[in-house]
């Protein structure tokens, strides 16, 4: 730095000379203003990870010195539909810390997020499925795919139910596996059975569709050897 130099007409001598030209030369006259006006702007979205949305929300309310007796009540405000459906109204618990109140919210994310997870399986499962029998027997007289069992509606049941028990196991402080309290889906003893069990319910599913689909190309199959 030319500053440092002892040639410079205006040498900079000791380390607090150093700090206020820093602060002369980098300090933004309006950074406060700034802050203030992208903090009223902060708002949590849908898709958003909660644990990064606090730390944001904690840096830019410290720039605006915000007090910290009000960060419960303004992190509310800026959260989505769903978060402040489940919280309620926590945020003017006085008994509840805002660390305690954000370790609920991380919580109540990681509930959508297992949700989100468990639905886009459904969705993928269902997809391959249909997908799965292609155009055959496209030729033959039927001109139609074969329909099995569970519309929509059923779909949509099970995926209200889960969303249901997985928000009322968070609630009640269990693990969404075994539904036993006293550690979290990621610790749980029974992980390994569990996820076992369930490769082997997707793998009979599959193995029954095929089976079904092979049974509708058989009378085709026949008639076109006859």
């Amino acid at each position: 730095m030319p500053y440092l130099r002892e040639t410079h007409p205006d040498q900079i001598e000791t380390y607090s000379g150093l700090m206020t030209h820093l602060w002369r030369q980098y300090h933004d006259p309006n950074q406060e203003e700034n802050a203030l006006q992208n903090f009223t702007k902060l708002k949590m979205k849908d898709t958003d990870n909660f644990d990064f949305f606090k730390n944001k929300f904690v840096r830019m309310a410290g720039e605006c010195q915000r007090p910290k007796t009000e960060w419960k009540r303004e992190l509310f405000q800026r959260l989505p539909a769903e978060y402040k459906k489940q919280m309620g109204a926590k945020h003017r618990d006085s008994s509840i810390s805002f660390e305690s109140y954000c370790m609920d919210c991380s919580g109540f994310g990681q509930v959508l997020k297992t949700i989100a997870d468990e639905n886009k399986a459904a969705s993928k499962s269902g997809k391959n499925h249909n997908s799965g029998g292609g155009n055959r027997g496209s030729g033959s007289g039927s001109g139609s795919a074969p329909k099995h069992a569970g519309g929509g509606g059923g779909a949509a049941r099970q995926i209200s139910d889960r969303h249901e028990e997985t928000t009322r196991l968070f609630n009640e402080g269990r693990c969404f596996l075994c539904k036993e309290r006293g550690h979290t889906k990621r610790d749980c003893p029974e992980k390994e059975r569990f996820d076992r069990e369930r490769r082997d319910r997707v793998a009979a599913i599959v193995d029954r569709h095929l089976a079904h689909d092979n049974r509708q190309e058989a009378p085709a199959t026949n008639e076109l050897g006859n």
